[in-house]
């Protein structure tokens, strides 16, 4: 980073409110910026500045986002780890309050309704590059995930045109099936009978996950894969009383209330408040396996891998489909019937043959349905398809008494179309066949609903090409019935359906949208109802949502007193947070109880180094050459492409009945392809068979490394030398160089000595291991033509016959190797040997069936691990609470740590070494040690403390393995830690485990845990935990981030490996801030120019995305009392008297705007005090209380456009009048006599109701005065004028800028007369201009919309009244007003002598005056022509008069008083008069500006 840049980001905590609000050509702010170039340093400067405050909630223009949704979508995890930290300490209460500003910011929503977390866009089904695992190298490797059939061969012969060649679908659906399962279950809701399984029974508002110690079973085997296996789960079913859940084994769970059977643990029915284990179908047998059940409030129905429908609970009306001992009697004792044990449901399923689809019950019935059959057995109420007679039972459902028939076993119906889905309540049955189509049997009736409607299908455009996808009927995946009035059907397209049906009108029926999937991530995937067609459902990023119908005070069971613990909106739709990708919902039919099935995202498998233990151990054979830096080299070695394997270290446990399992959707619902069978989507094949029985576990002896063909055939030759080189290598004179042999073969009368390890010559051959125990020197062994002696004193084995030394070397090496050596296969047959080669390979096989070795490809290695027990060893490990002794040539070959240790380079002496590692315990090392001596990879782990319950602990464990074989250069322990330890990632340690594997350099874990963060981004982005991790390591978590969501992009990779960079160009600038703060348009050209350097666009900015300008803090001011407003009055009064009777002058108030300069007063209502302002002024209507206290004057904006009726000088026409057009005036006032407002003083709260005058008294006139008053007028416009008109562009006193002028004021405030709105008046300076700036051309003012007409002398007054107008009845004005209007003329012609104008000011007057004088005369000229129109005028009645002036009015005043019309240069009123009037200042200087 440069000085500069360095500076101008430890400067953004000082930065102005000016300079934070600035804004790009998009819209961002600095806070936008700052997060884009992911500078969390520059962004926690920033959050140090005073007024951060004002822009952390702004959104830009271009999407509408702000700060959050940045950090989301671009996962800034640090920007957001310090913006946490700053609203953490600025939030007194809890960070996630509902009113905190975290909540705001996470609730906004763009221009596309989303949310920030919405863009999370963490969902593994929408990558195009998926990561298959994480290779040798640390890192992902990358596979296209469609594959095209058809171009398959085409592809291999032409590699470069790969890319083109790419297959594609668009928004692919990845369906999840009860065979692959789920992770974990959730619970929500009420739990006052013990359903939800907690251990309590205490409701829960936030879902809460089951442990998975209630259904792990006791495991067979202690392997540490078998052991920490966790549980899955296919279904969930729950109901008012009881719940039940079905493992992916078959197992059946159950807990709740037991009184009546509904739990099925025989004679036990006591509540559980956890979920037990139902023992009858525990059986080994497969065919007790559950694959669905179904539940009732109190019985329950469980199918099986046998085909068999059981059943359990109340059989009040036979809905168990057999007889209890209480059914068969006639009285109503039935009521208590019930069966506490699952039994066998018999009738006409006994017959059936077919492969019974599900089971679904209601309260008073049950159904089994196969492919076009229905079984029914219940009390039948007409929801059967089955027709009755009797109807001897009623029965109350819903409020309602009905009356049927039990029907006591299962009875078929059948259906001529392929059944789908079937759905049941207590009244109907809703059946979805395979042509889409629903039948429904209800009220005795089978009905056939219409068909789902088609998109587009009424478009009368049939000649128009239209995709498949737009005209294909959505195929329905789910039918859910709780009565003929709720219905609901979930379609293919994500959307959710209800409907009811109506018996009268069943052609009509119609089906109302319930959910509309407006996003491919919210496309819902499963749902469930209640009676009251309240809905929960789960959509295809895993989020849940609830709707009720009722609200809480509703929805209270008056029976129990039982609550939904829920705060939700009536008839709305509410996101469960807490919770994420879940993929199937079940509710209870009151809507109090929930079950969620979680299914958590498949963690990468890694490829592994094969174990090279035997590669070693063959390293130890006398007829193997030295390296004594051989595994030091093998470190080098970074690709082991040849030997490795791809293993997770959880694997499914293989059921025999797997092959049976089919995928609940076998055709994938593609958009794009109507040959399903041609494109490949390797992620859905990889996500169907994660856990079923087609991915098994690697095999042992794969996971060992062994020679090649190749690699054998090239260590054969070295057996094809001849004699002499063999005794020369052999030699007594030569060394074992490093392999410290503790035995030797000898042969007698020769100097031969070959050495080897006598402890594993032992394990190899059971006979050798025999001579050693007898260690007698006069043991002999004796073969065929072979005889030797073993002499332990001198360790050496002495063979006595003349056998060869080629078979010996060959048994030697077959000792290390364990395998038979063949050097014979060049000659083909065995009558094409040499005769010395025969002699050789007869003694071979002698020698191998004399010491029995082994020669089994697949022997396991375990045995080596023997060896640590038998204390044989030459090292002593010293370690914290013990000692191991070990094999020093062991150690030596496996580990290139001991292997320079123990060498000579160490000057290690004869005799056993000791070595130090006092930091490790006994228990440790003899892991450490159990990969040396050769445990295979799959059992490696199985000698640690494991119990389920205390994952914790190995976790631990392992984490110290991993540190310690990273110590001892034992790469592939390390990688085997790391393997067993990503299976174990869950959301309570991903964040542990990610820091930890970051500090042991496990890279491979870490890139584990950051898939695992970025597939549940959105639950643990705000974790607590989340937030405590370093920034070094949530800098890496960014990179992988960036790197999963460009897995989105067909061009990310190439397919060989190669990458494109995924950094943005924020990122890789390093000027992007200094440069938005200091150069904006630099900055804006960077995004927005062309070559010549011009700006493309200027952008269009809605007006909600506008930037709010502050307001300033308004004071409030205590209100005076009355008698402080009449003692003002009566000075006042005495102030007028002995003065003569001025011309009248208008009485204002003006308020300042802090932005503008003037205040907009909007309409109020007649009952209340009207105000109309104009820049500088406002006028009241209530005038009751004068102010007094002289404030400073200020000239107000003279390029605003007027918005408020204009006051007049003494001597014009009334603004009112309509045939004149408005200006501008500001009189000219003495300072003396002026009371105005003062920002200090506090304004008098005035109420309309207590005003007892009018400050402006009105006088109707007629239209001959008026004509005379304009005439009067025109005379008197050079002295008299103050104001420009305002509707010529072109008139020579309009000045487009304000020049600056050192001439002092004489003008004076007018006295303040205000009324409250609200009842009271806020405290603001008041000032007042000397000239206003007359309306620009295509303007209109407020002056305009004016309508009252009255006499010279009050025209001023009269504008004070913005209600008034040719309708208003005047009112003659009181004493009082015409005192204060006498006074303030007074004032004005005094203030009018004292006035100096400069020569500038006078120029102006004269042209005007010219101006003025040539307009007058064409106006007054053809005013002539229409005076006899204006008498019939003037004679009018009243009323006439009333409707005349109105239609004189101006259109905008009439029409839209909220615009302003433009005027044109010299236009004219009706009655022929112009609309510009003069004034005798035209310009008036104030504070350096001259304003005209």
């Amino acid at each position: 980073m440069s000085f500069n840049e360095t500076q101008n980001v430890n400067s953004l905590s000082k930065l102005t409110k000016t300079d934070l609000s600035k804004r790009d050509i998009f819209g961002r702010t600095i806070l936008h910026v700052t997060i884009l170039t992911n500078r969390y340093d520059s962004l926690r400067n920033l959050l140090k500045n005073p007024s951060f405050k004002t822009i952390l909630t702004l959104t830009d223009y271009e999407n509408g986002w702000n700060c959050m949704h940045y950090i989301v979508y671009h996962s800034r995890l640090n920007c957001l780890k310090v913006l946490l930290d700053y609203l953490s300490h600025a939030t007194i209460n809890n960070l996630f309050a509902s009113n905190s500003p975290l909540i705001e910011l996470l609730k906004c929503k763009d221009r596309g309704g989303l949310t920030p977390l919405q863009l999370s866009n963490n969902d593994f089904k929408d990558l195009l590059w998926i990561p298959e695992y994480i290779n040798e190298k640390n890192e992902y490797h990358l596979s296209y995930r469609f594959e095209d059939n058809r171009k398959k061969e085409a592809e291999e012969e032409k590699v470069t045109e790969q890319n083109d060649s790419r297959p594609s679908i668009r928004s692919p659906q990845i369906h999840w099936n009860e065979n692959r399962g789920g992770s974990d279950i959730y619970v929500l809701g009420c739990n006052s009978n013990n359903q939800l399984g907690l251990g309590d029974a205490t409701d829960r508002s936030v879902p809460s996950r089951l442990s998975h110690g209630n259904f792990k079973l006791p495991s067979e085997s202690k392997s540490a894969r078998s052991v920490l296996s966790k549980p899955r789960y296919k279904q969930m079913a729950i109901s008012k009383n009881h719940a039940l859940i079905v493992t992916y084994d078959g197992q059946v769970y159950s807990c709740g209330i037991g009184s009546r059977g509904q739990l099925g643990h025989g004679e036990d029915a006591n509540n559980y408040y956890r979920f037990k284990r139902i023992e009858y179908f525990s059986n080994i047998d497969d065919m007790k396996h559950v694959k669905s059940v179904a539940v009732s409030n109190n019985h329950s129905l469980a199918l099986t891998q046998g085909n068999e429908v059981y059943s359990w609970g109340l059989n009040s009306f036979n809905q168990l489909g057999y007889d209890t001992p209480t059914t068969k009697k006639s009285s109503n004792d039935f009521l208590d019937s019930f069966r506490s044990v699952p039994s066998l449901v018999t009738g006409d399923l006994r017959k059936n043959k077919n492969q019974i689809k599900n089971i679904c019950v209601s309260k008073i019935h049950s159904v089994a349905y196969t492919k076009n059959e229905l079984f029914f057995w219940g009390l039948n109420v007409g929801q059967m398809g089955i027709s009755f007679t009797k109807a001897d039972i009623e029965v109350k459902v819903h409020d309602v008494s009905l009356r049927g028939e039990i029907q006591s076993s299962p009875r078929m119906v059948t259906l001529r179309d392929d059944i789908k889905f079937v759905s049941t309540s207590e009244l109907c049955t809703c059946v979805v066949t395979t042509l889409n189509d629903i039948h429904v049997y209800y009220n005795g009736q089978h009905l056939k609903l219409p068909k789902i409607p088609i998109k587009g299908a009424g478009d009368k455009h049939f000649d128009f090409f239209k995709p498949n996808i737009l005209t294909r009927a959505a195929e329905i995946t789910k039918v859910v019935t709780r009565g003929p009035q709720s219905s609901m059907i979930l379609l293919s397209n994500g959307s959710v359906l209800g409907f009811s049906i109506n018996l009268g009108d069943i052609k009509n029926t119609r089906y109302t949208s319930v959910w509309n999937a407006y996003d491919h991530d919210m496309v819902a995937v499963d749902f469930d109802m209640a009676v009251d067609g309240s809905v929960v459902l789960c959509t295809r990023n895993g989020s849940v949502f609830l709707k009720s119908m009722q609200s809480a005070s509703e929805r209270r069971s008056s029976m129990s007193g039982t609550t939904l613990p829920l705060p939700l909106t009536k008839n709305k739709f509410k996101k469960i947070e807490n919770v994420n990708k879940v993929v199937k919902v079940n509710c209870d039919p009151k809507f109090f109880s929930f079950g969620f099935i979680r299914d958590d995202i498949d963690l990468l498998p890694l490829k592994l180094q094969q174990n090279d233990f035997f590669k070693d151990i063959e390293y130890l054979s006398p007829m193997v050459d030295e390296n004594l830096y051989r595994k030091q080299e093998q470190l080098l070695k970074v690709d082991h492409e040849q030997n490795t394997y791809i293993s997770s270290f959880f694997y499914p446990k293989q059921i025999d009945n797997d092959v049976d399992h089919e995928p609940a959707h076998d055709d994938d619902d593609y958009d794009d392809d109507d040959d399903k069978c041609e494109i490949n989507d390797k992620l859905k094949l990889r996500y169907n068979t994660k856990y079923s029985y087609k991915n098994k576990s690697v095999r042992l002896m794969q996971t060992f490394e062994r020679y090649s063909r190749d690699e054998i055939t090239a260590s054969n030759e070295k057996f094809k030398s001849d004699s002499d080189f063999l005794k020369y290598r052999f030699s007594q004179n030569n060394k074992d160089n490093g392999k410290s042999f503790n035995c030797y073969v000898t042969f007698k009368d020769t100097n031969i000595k070959i050495g080897f390890h006598k402890e594993i010559f032992a394990l190899r051959s059971e006979i050798f291991k025999k001579l050693l125990d007898l260690n007698d020197a006069n043991e002999t062994l004796l073969g065929d033509q072979f005889k030797a002696n073993y002499l332990p004193e001198e360790s050496l084995f002495m063979i006595s016959s003349d056998t060869q030394l080629l078979s010996v070397c060959l048994l030697m090496h077959t000792v290390y190797t364990g395998q038979k050596i063949d050097i014979w296969q060049e000659y083909g047959s065995r009558f094409n040997y040499p005769d010395h080669m025969k002699i050789v390979y007869n003694e071979y096989e002698s020698l191998c069936n004399l010491f029995r070795i082994s020669t089994n490809h697949d022997v396991k290695p375990s045995s080596f691990e023997g060896l640590l027990d038998s204390e044989s060893g030459d090292v002593i490990l010293k370690l914290n609470d013990g000692s191991i002794t070990a094999h020093s040539y062991i150690l030596q070959a496996r580990s290139a740590f001991f292997e320079t240790v123990l060498s000579d380079r160490w000057d290690n002496g004869p005799g056993i070494k000791q070595l130090d590692f006092s930091g490790l315990t006994e228990s440790q090392m003899w892991n450490v040690l159990r990969h040396i001596y050769g445990v295979s990879n799959i059992e490696l782990l199985d000698s640690l403390s494991v119990k389920f319950n205390e994952t914790d602990e190995f976790i631990n464990q392992v984490l110290e393995l991993i540190e310690i074989s990273d110590e001892l250069l034992l790469f592939q322990l390390k990688a085997i830690c790391q393997s067993a330890l990503s299976d174990l990632i869950c959301l309570e340690n991903v964040v542990l485990l990610l820091i930890h594997a970051d500090y042991l350099s496990a890279d491979k874990l870490f890139m584990n845990c950051c898939w695992y963060i970025f597939n549940n981004l959105d639950i643990l982005m705000f974790d607590s935990g989340f937030r405590d991790i370093p920034f070094d390591i949530s800098k890496k978590v960014e990179f992988q981030m960036k790197f999963f969501r460009s897995c989105k992009s067909i061009e990310f990779s190439d397919g060989q490996g190669n990458w494109k960079n995924i950094e943005s160009w924020f990122e890789q600038s390093k000027t992007a801030v200094s440069d938005f703060v200091g150069d904006m348009e630099s900055f804006n050209e960077t995004f927005m120019s062309d070559r010549k350097g011009f700006l493309s666009f200027v952008p269009l900015v809605d007006p909600k995305y506008e930037p709010k300008k502050p307001k300033e803090p308004m004071k409030k001011k205590k209100s005076r009392k009355s008698s402080a407003t009449n003692t003002e009055i009566l000075d006042f009064r005495k102030a007028v008297l002995g003065k003569e009777k001025p011309e009248d002058s208008p009485i204002v108030l003006e308020e300042k705007d802090s932005n503008q300069g003037f205040i907009v007063v909007e309409k109020r209502s007649k009952t209340k005090s009207k105000s109309v302002s104009i820049p500088g002024i406002s006028i009241f209507k209530d005038s009751t209380n004068v102010l007094s206290n002289p404030a400073p004057r200020t000239v107000s904006n003279t390029s605003d456009t007027l918005k408020s009726p204009l006051t007049k000088p003494p001597g014009e026409v009334a603004p009112q009048f309509n045939w004149a057009s408005q200006s501008s005036p500001s009189p000219t006032l003495s300072d003396k006599s002026i009371p105005v407002i003062s920002s200090t003083n506090k304004a008098v709260d005035s109420k309309p109701k207590t005003s007892k005058s009018k400050l402006v008294p009105v006088v109707k006139l007629s239209q001959k005065e008026r004509k005379r008053l304009a005439a009067e007028a025109a005379a008197s416009r050079t002295e008299e004028s103050t104001s420009k008109p305002e509707s010529s562009s072109v008139a020579p006193w309009f000045i487009a800028t304000q020049e600056p002028s050192n001439q002092s004021s004489n003008e004076k405030g007018l006295p303040i007369l205000g009324s409250s709105r609200n009842k009271k008046v806020s405290a603001t300076r008041v000032s007042f201009s000397k000239s206003i700036s007359p309306t620009p051309a295509g303007c209109t003012s407020k002056a305009e919309k004016s309508t009252a007409t009255s006499a010279p002398t009050f025209a001023s007054a009269l504008s004070m009244s913005p209600d008034s107008s040719f309708n208003s009845v005047y009112s003659t004005p009181s004493l009082t007003e015409v005192m204060i209007h006498e006074s303030l003329k007074l004032e004005q012609d005094k203030a009018r002598e004292n006035e100096k104008k400069s020569l500038s000011e006078i120029q102006q007057e004269q042209e005007f005056a010219k101006w003025w004088e040539e307009e007058s005369k064409r106006v007054q000229k053809e005013m002539g022509l229409d005076k006899p129109e204006e008498r019939r005028k003037s004679k009018s009645t009243p009323k006439d008069k009333k409707t005349a002036t109105n239609k004189n009015k101006p259109s905008s005043q009439r029409k839209d008083k909220g615009k302003s019309s433009p005027s044109r240069e010299g236009s004219f009123s009706k009655d022929g008069k112009s609309k510009h009037k003069t004034h005798k200042d035209r310009s008036v200087e104030r504070e350096g500006q001259t304003v005209y």
